[in-house]
């Protein structure tokens, strides 16, 4: 059981430049702000997260803790269309990977356990955050806030395994509409009411570095 967690963003709407899709009603901007919320918690930072979104057209891409999000809109779009269309970017720096198309379901992926929030869910409990508590107690007595250096790198084969024994978590940001059937194992709700998308992300992250003390 590896000290990392994972968010799947899931439902993403993404408009593509210069591209002739219908782009009315599309909202990129959750994406973006869910994207934004999550990178610069320290759990990314201390490389204890791992962040991917799925479009709606069921593509999954993986953003690496190491990337940059454009924090204008229309830089946002720009960097959306290359990831889209070449399937990754890399650093020009480092040539390092900063975003990649993943292959394969979610289910094949992550294994299936896979845990939904959503307002319709039974309210998250203690017992929810088991697999957190034990994967705290079994890396290391003391939780150190060294970065965490196994980053995903999809160029080296199998670096890393998906499964880390910890379920991830996958939060809708697609507007007004809720997680597809299928897309969760099991619905929890952190909250009797909706929440933004980028909320959730922070509220989750949040108790997350609390269990493990990551500041």
């Amino acid at each position: 059981m590896k000290l990392i967690a994972t968010i799947i963003l899931d439902g993403a709407e993404i408009e593509i430049e210069n591209y002739k899709l219908k782009t009315e009603g599309l909202r990129p901007d959750i994406l973006h702000q869910c994207l934004i919320t999550l990178l610069d918690t320290p759990l990314s930072k201390h490389g204890k997260l791992r962040v991917f979104f799925r479009t709606i057209s069921n593509q999954l891409f993986y953003i690496s803790r190491k990337c940059r999000i454009p924090r204008a809109s229309n830089e946002f779009n720009l960097f959306i269309t290359e990831l889209v269309t070449k399937f990754k970017i890399r650093s020009r720096e480092t040539n390092g990977i900063l975003a990649q198309a993943v292959k394969g379901n979610l289910t094949t992926l992550f294994g299936n356990n896979i845990i939904g929030l959503s307002s319709k869910g039974a309210p998250m409990n203690s017992d929810d955050w088991n697999d957190f508590k034990l994967a705290s107690q079994i890396h290391d007595k003391t939780i150190t806030n060294q970065p965490y250096t196994a980053d995903y790198d999809p160029d080296g084969g199998n670096p890393i395994d998906l499964i880390t024994g910890i379920p991830p978590f996958v939060i809708g940001v697609r507007a007004h509409e809720g997680l597809k059937d299928g897309t969760a194992t099991k619905l929890v709700s952190i909250a009797p009411f909706g929440l933004s998308a980028a909320h959730c992300c922070a509220k989750l992250v949040s108790e997350i570095e609390h269990l493990w003390r990551i500041y």
